[in-house]
């Protein structure tokens, strides 16, 4: 009789280190994930969003062009009501202006979109007006 009872304690003790090493275990990776949101917290620079604008590609529709275009928002805040125009002289000298509204841009994220352009544009500029904190 008493070897079964030294039996089933060795069988508890097996159990209660492998509870021991998975809550070790547990908590060093809680301290890890706290630690690493402390230090992204402490080293963000900055507090307004980074915008930047790229041309994806010009598709043609008839009489109309589609210019298509990603912004990024490489800063640490969102951006709201961001406005991208292009800025396009259509042949005639005279340089025009085509806007769009992005309602939200996260941050270190990317959006797409396009505007469309009259088919005899001769040159462009794409660029951020502004935005609004959410």
């Amino acid at each position: 009789m008493r070897e079964k009872f030294e039996r089933a304690t060795g069988a508890e003790k097996r159990a209660e280190q492998v509870e021991w090493a998975i809550g070790i275990v547990s908590a060093i990776v809680i301290i890890a994930i706290v630690g690493f949101l402390v230090h992204r917290g402490a080293t963000a620079t900055g507090g307004a969003p980074n915008l930047s604008v790229t041309t994806e590609r010009a598709a043609d529709f008839g009489e109309t062009g589609q210019l298509l275009f990603s912004v990024r928002n490489d800063g640490t805040r969102a951006a709201a009501n961001v406005i991208v125009s292009a800025a396009f002289d259509d042949g005639s000298g005279e340089m025009r202006k085509r806007s769009v509204h992005l309602d939200h841009i996260s941050a270190g994220s990317t959006k797409t979109g396009g505007l469309y352009l009259p088919q005899d544009t001769v040159e462009f500029e794409v660029f951020v007006e502004g935005y609004a904190d959410p």
